[in-house]
């Protein structure tokens, strides 16, 4: 079942990340490293990190198996729990929406001081970002419930998606000298995927019971109760992260994200399907996916190894046009080559965590994050003046590294393929410190 599932998963996501592709073309060329761009992964930051304190996919990991154990047995507890996540999921966002739209420009503050240049610019982003929380979460939560009842595309296409409506609003923000268009783009994308997921769950009749909403939430979140601190763990991280970063410089955060723009094809083409497979997927057919998770591990290896000698090549190769110079293309590498030495613990700790969200290892869970979340924050307080730009990079690999190495020891998953491969890292470590000296 994983297999067959990953397949549909994996196209889906390979189409949506021709499209990142291009997108992430458009704005290198229309923008380069500009506010444009800058507002703009800031506010993905902002954004994200408070909606995914309820509504991340480590709450679907907790949501997807439990939906899954009810749906073939007891179909009308299955849509309760479905409706109940939802209510408080949607009550969350309405919350968050009025937030946005009341405080941006103390949001805006955060990150830079009233009259820089990129100010006005920043403000409208995160002013706009308000209008994306409702239709993000609901879409969020209902994809995921598809994946159980195997209509993958939602959840699949989501990314070809919201590629194609910011590609047209960076377009006309260009042409047009408006950036409004492409603050308004991220929006409009979630909004046409609610009503798209909406038809496909009438269609199949999953549409959510509102019944003992507040007694189903609350033995939902009983059972899952570490998960819910999880989210929050991240999106603290991320949040200090782009404040430390935004301090040092708003173009450095640019390149960062250029070059995780690579890792993070990689993460969301394989590890994500794969994940998600599990977790729709029962404990036994988990532990059958072996010689898969095998392949897995060798397979992210040779991507390290590939971005880290081949990335000069494809970031010149997508980036370098228009507004993005040659200089940005060698700034973007460097960060690069050290988000391919994280690449394997990122994707090795992705996996784990969503398997043990299967088996109900919750406080394993919590402990993992718990420790890996905490280096990556003391790192980036630490070493900020001995690393400077580079700190954010090697933070998150610290981050990366902490939380793989402390589920394989609880775990004892150190299987004999598993040091080949931690050996080849280890060995592309080597190679990197000694041309950075």
């Amino acid at each position: 079942m994983i297999k067959k599932m990953f397949l549909p998963l994996f196209t889906g996501g390979l189409l949506g990340k021709f499209a990142g592709v291009f997108r992430e073309l458009l704005m290198a060329w229309c923008f380069g490293t500009g506010p444009e761009t800058s507002s703009f992964r800031i506010t993905q930051t902002v954004l994200l990190s408070p909606i995914n304190l309820f509504s991340s996919d480590i709450i679907s990991g907790g949501l997807i198996p439990k939906y899954r154990a009810l749906v073939d047995n007891d179909n009308v507890s299955a849509k309760s729990l479905f409706g109940a996540v939802l209510v408080i999921n949607i009550t969350l966002a309405l919350v968050l929406t009025l937030f946005f739209l009341f405080f941006s420009t103390d949001i805006t503050h955060f990150f830079l001081s009233e009259g820089e240049n990129y100010f006005d610019v920043l403000h409208s982003f995160i002013y706009g970002a308000a209008f994306s929380v409702i239709p993000y979460v609901y879409s969020n939560i209902c994809s995921s419930i598809l994946v159980v009842h195997k209509e993958l595309s939602p959840f699949s296409h989501r990314a070809s998606i919201q590629a194609v409506f910011l590609s047209i609003g960076i377009l006309l923000s260009f042409y047009l000298k408006d950036y409004n268009y492409f603050v308004y783009a991220f929006p409009l994308s979630y909004i046409f995927m609610s009503i798209w997921i909406t038809f496909i769950l009438v269609k199949i009749n999953a549409i959510p019971k509102f019944d003992n909403v507040l007694i189903t939430i609350l033995n939902f979140f009983n059972s899952v109760k570490f998960l819910l601190l999880v989210p929050a763990l991240y999106q603290i991280y991320w949040l200090v992260e782009k404040h430390i970063g935004s301090q040092i410089s708003l173009t450095m955060i640019s390149t960062y994200e250029y070059a995780k723009f690579y890792t993070e094809t990689f993460i969301s083409l394989i590890s994500v399907p794969l994940g998600y497979a599990i977790l729709a997927s029962s404990h036994d057919e988990t532990i059958k996916a072996r010689k898969t998770i095998l392949y897995y591990n060798f397979f992210v290896l040779f991507v390290s190894y590939v971005l880290f000698f081949l990335g000069w090549f494809f970031i010149k190769l997508v980036y370098q046009h228009g507004s993005f110079t040659s200089t940005d293309t060698s700034h973007v590498y460097e960060q690069l080559k050290i988000l391919s030495l994280s690449l394997f613990f990122q994707a090795n700790f992705y996996l784990n965590l969503k398997i043990l969200s299967v088996k109900g290892r919750y406080s394993i869970i919590f402990l993992s994050v718990f420790l890996s979340v905490s280096s990556g924050m003391l790192s980036l307080f630490f070493l900020r003046d001995m690393l400077g730009v580079y700190i954010v990079a090697v933070s998150f690999f610290i981050l990366n590294f902490v939380g793989s190495m402390t589920l394989m020891m609880i775990e004892r998953n150190f299987e004999r393929h598993m040091l080949f491969v931690f050996l080849g890292v280890c060995f592309l470590a080597l190679y990197y410190f000694k041309g950075f000296h």
